[in-house]
């Protein structure tokens, strides 16, 4: 009787360690799976993020062309006695240029860059923040 009473035991035992096994896999199964099903859902917005920002810059080139389209409003050379940027008064030695991308005037110094435009076929001069905004968006354009 004592054996019956021992082999119950250790088989009540053994069925309960077994199910708690069984259950623990089925629980590291469900994790596995939604660890899968995470992964694939942060791919998926990874590449929604990459065709937004690819369309945020296609809207941005379209304003740009559009701008270039209606025809920038230019600043007057009468208008500025300063460079834009630097603030530095314009002179005989100290020429006006103007910024072929914002319209804004600006001195040699402050716009000596060139970059090719949806206006213009040809690298044309623009100034300093202009180039580096377009340097910045042409470089997270590239995939």
């Amino acid at each position: 009787m004592e054996a019956e009473t021992e082999d119950k035991k250790f088989k009540q035992e053994y069925m309960s360690k077994s199910e708690n096994l069984q259950k623990e896999i089925s629980q590291k199964e469900k994790q596995l799976q939604l660890r899968n099903i995470c992964h694939d859902q942060e791919e998926a917005l990874q590449e929604l993020a990459c065709k937004l920002s690819e369309s945020k810059l296609k809207i941005e080139d379209i304003k740009e062309a559009n701008k270039a389209l209606q025809g920038q409003v230019w600043l007057k050379d009468k208008e500025a006695t300063h460079c834009k940027l630097c603030e530095k008064e314009f002179s005989l030695s100290k020429r006006k240029h103007h910024c072929r991308n914002c319209g804004e005037i600006f001195c040699n110094a402050c716009s000596d860059n060139e970059l090719p435009l949806p206006s213009s076929p040809k690298p044309v001069r623009v100034c300093d923040s202009c180039h580096a905004f377009l340097i910045q968006r042409c470089s997270s354009n590239v995939p």
